[in-house]
């Protein structure tokens, strides 16, 4: 019986039985003539080795098969784990094409992995950024050593992402110089830094605003006070009449303008109470194009759920909104207004936590807004307009972060732009306000004011005495401590009490409120202030407040906020 040797099928093969064919030549050369006259024992002997080298070789053919396919499951493992890695691979030569890309590559570019291959790696970074991926890759060939860079890149639909590239040059199987890249997907983490310095940002406008808001508001409450007054002692049909009346709408603007700077600042929290969502959105799109050439569009559900918020804080979004859209159409336009109930969840590419929304879209027929101002079109003065403060959108941002919800914007130049509101909902019903009457209500009672601006006491004092009240001052808490404990000894007790929340240098609203309901839990007191860090404007009667008004404010707004205070 012949025993052969089984090699493994391949050309190495080949090259190796041709080699032990010579082998056996040579051996059976060296073989004596005289072989049959050799011992028994010694040819026994020379069989035996042959035998066993047979065996050895056959043990190593054996041991190669195996090697060779755990090598190819190996290798099958390799490119299945290079395929699936969530982190995309590339492989380019010395000039920038792909020779090899990975799944995860090829998603993250929105192509399939045979349309990278032989493609130039620098087409699909942004072009603004291509400089920076030159430079990195000179670095990488200057210093030898692995480079790190984060720029971004273009999908085959145009979308832009970022990533994170982690590059170092090798050498091939054939010597030549290749790149090894590793590409990480960070646009979330880019767009949380965005946010947060959009936040920074406001937050530093906020410091500006505070510092300026409430003297500007003690001094607008002087003017518009002084102008009330002036106006009594005018006819309606007096020229002065008029003219006052100008000086007074000029001074409720400047209100306004104070009011979108404390959007901005800690103080500016919103009020909020329950109302309609549909009535507000009427309300200002009527006012905010009065005049206009622009028109709204509307498409509401009926079933809108209501919103719990600051109507006047998001009346001033909508408001700003719509002054931009028709100002964004030169001849005037359609303005479409949609709104409807939506519920967020984990899935949705939001950043809202899951719950019911209020999802308000404004779109515009206008020029646009070119893709690389996008990202800046919420930062403080940042203005593509020849007039403007640059502060709209800014305010509109930072409203709708204090009522937790969130703004999306959406544009493309000669094409319009599209601003989505998410607010968060309330599926309580809303109490319809009632129409309040404009008339000056007159009351009877004793009155402390406390304030640190004399020329205010003054106007305050003046207000209340022709409303009909008995009135004293303070400059500030330990003053009006002092005259409540002395009145209520004297059997005169003060019936209420008005207090600025903030006293430079002194003892402000929200401590001299504490120290009041110490003396006298049933004491009443109406916190005002044109500015505070706090947020007791917002929260007044947790703080032990029985009422709340704004500096700067008219005759008739206090005279029914003290109606509604002393009948409390």
């Amino acid at each position: 019986m012949t025993e052969t040797i089984s090699l493994l099928p391949s050309e190495s093969g080949k090259t190796l039985r041709e080699k032990a064919e010579e082998r056996a030549r040579e051996i059976i050369a060296d073989i004596p003539k005289n072989l049959e006259t050799r011992p028994p024992e010694e040819i026994r002997q020379a069989f035996y080795e042959l035998r066993v080298h047979q065996i050895e070789l056959e043990m190593q053919n054996d041991e190669l098969c195996r090697t060779q396919t755990e090598l190819e499951v190996s290798r099958a493992r390799y490119f299945d784990l290079f395929d699936q890695a969530p982190v995309g691979y590339c492989i380019l030569s010395e000039e920038g094409l792909i020779l090899e890309a990975n799944l995860a590559a090829a998603a993250m570019l929105g192509v399939t992995r045979d349309g990278l291959v032989k493609q130039s790696f620098i087409s699909h970074i942004l072009k603004a950024d291509q400089d920076t991926s030159y430079l990195y890759s000179k670095q990488i060939f200057s210093t030898g050593k692995p480079q790190v860079c984060e720029l971004r890149m273009v999908k085959k639909d145009g979308a832009l992402f970022w990533v994170r590239l982690e590059a170092t040059a090798v050498q091939n199987e054939g010597g030549a110089p290749v790149f090894r890249i590793m590409m990480s997907d960070i646009t979330a983490g880019k767009q949380a830094d965005e946010e947060l310095l959009k936040s920074q940002k406001i937050e530093s406008l906020g410091l500006l605003a505070g510092g300026i808001a409430h003297d500007f508001n003690n001094i607008l409450m002087v003017v518009m006070g002084n102008i009330s007054f002036a106006k009594m002692l005018l006819n309606p049909k007096d020229a002065a009449y008029e003219r006052l009346t100008i000086a007074e709408t000029a001074s409720l603007r400047a209100k306004e303008l104070t009011q979108q700077f404390l959007t901005f600042s800690k103080g500016g929290a919103p009020v909020k109470k329950l109302f309609s969502a549909a009535n507000m959105l009427k309300v200002y799109c009527r006012l905010a194009l009065s005049g206009t050439q622009s028109t709204c569009e509307y498409n509401i559900a009926d079933d809108l759920w209501d919103i719990n918020g600051d109507d006047d804080q998001l009346g001033q979004v909508m408001t700003n909104l719509l002054i931009n859209a028709d100002q964004s159409m030169q001849a005037g336009g359609v303005i479409r207004v949609n709104c409807r109930n939506m519920v967020s969840n984990e899935d949705d590419d939001l950043p809202l936590p899951s719950g019911k929304y209020l999802e308000i879209s404004i779109t515009d027929q206008g020029r646009g807004i070119p893709e690389e101002y996008l990202d800046k079109i919420f930062d403080p003065y940042f203005t593509t307009k020849e007039t403007g403060q640059g502060l709209g959108l800014t305010a509109v941002y930072s409203i709708m972060n204090k009522h937790g919800g969130h703004v999306a914007v959406a544009s493309s130049v000669h094409s319009g732009t599209n601003v989505t509101l998410f607010l968060p909902a309330s599926t309580s019903l809303a109490k319809t306000p009632k129409m309040e009457s404009s008339k000056i209500i007159t009351g009877k009672g004793k009155i402390l004011i406390m304030d640190d601006d004399e020329v205010l006491l003054q106007v305050v004092d003046a207000m209340l005495v022709h409303l009909g009240y008995e009135v004293e001052r303070a400059g500030d808490g330990t003053v009006a401590i002092t005259k409540y404990i002395e009145a209520q000894q004297s059997a005169r007790p003060f019936d209420a009490v008005i207090m600025d929340l903030t006293v430079p240098g002194g003892m402000g609203g929200k401590e001299t409120m504490q120290r009041l309901l110490a003396i006298d839990p049933q004491a009443k007191a109406i916190v005002s202030s044109g500015y505070c860090h706090d947020p007791v404007m917002a929260d007044y009667r947790n703080y032990g407040f029985s009422g709340v008004i704004a500096k700067p404010y008219l005759l008739e707004a206090l005279s029914k906020l003290m109606q509604q205070v002393l009948q409390s």
